[in-house]
């Protein structure tokens, strides 16, 4: 019974199906859809082009393909990574470079201000070097003024005291100091 029932279960269900068919056939033959002319003439615009396939993978398989394009896929992988591991390296080094400027940009500022510091000491140093030179070279005058009125002053001593005074001598002495003053 089973058997009947089954067996009328596909032959009512294929007589539906083949019943359909025709109907959806005999409806297309009773209104066709219009077709649209081809044009023969493309636009100036735009270029006569087609698609055309990659050489490597024409006359090949579905499963073919699928696989080169896997096989693409995992190398740019591979090179994404390591590029992107690259990308850290740099970003660290960069980092590390940045904080490496900022403590020798720190180094250089306060170098810099030892540095004017030493110059303003120097030149400080020089104007009182100068200074000593002036002095020095004052008081050797002085020293030399002083010699003269010393000597001139035993000479008149001498004098006084019954001496005889050799104008050879005296002169000598001021030969002398015109030596030292240059």
């Amino acid at each position: 019974m089973i058997r009947k029932t089954v067996i009328a279960i596909f032959l009512t269900g294929g007589l539906c199906l083949t019943g359909c068919a025709e109907l959806a056939v005999n409806a297309a033959r009773q209104n066709p859809i219009p077709q649209i002319p081809a044009r023969t003439t493309q636009a100036n615009y735009m270029p006569q082009t087609s698609v055309k396939g990659d050489l490597q993978t024409q006359g090949t398989t579905a499963v073919e393909s699928a696989l080169a394009w896997s096989g693409k896929y995992a190398d740019l992988s591979e090179k994404l990574v390591g590029i992107q591991e690259e990308k850290q390296q740099l970003d660290k080094e960069n980092r590390r470079l940045l904080v490496k400027q900022a403590k020798l940009q720190t180094e250089l500022e306060l170098t810099q201000k030892e540095l004017d510091e030493a110059n303003d000491m120097l030149i400080q140093m020089r104007n009182e070097l100068d200074k000593w030179k002036t002095n020095i070279l004052g008081f050797r005058e002085e020293m030399k003024e002083t010699e003269m009125a010393q000597t001139e002053a035993l000479t008149k001593v001498l004098e006084l005291l019954g001496g005889e005074i050799s104008t050879k001598t005296q002169k000598q002495k001021t030969s002398e100091n015109e030596k030292d003053a240059s």
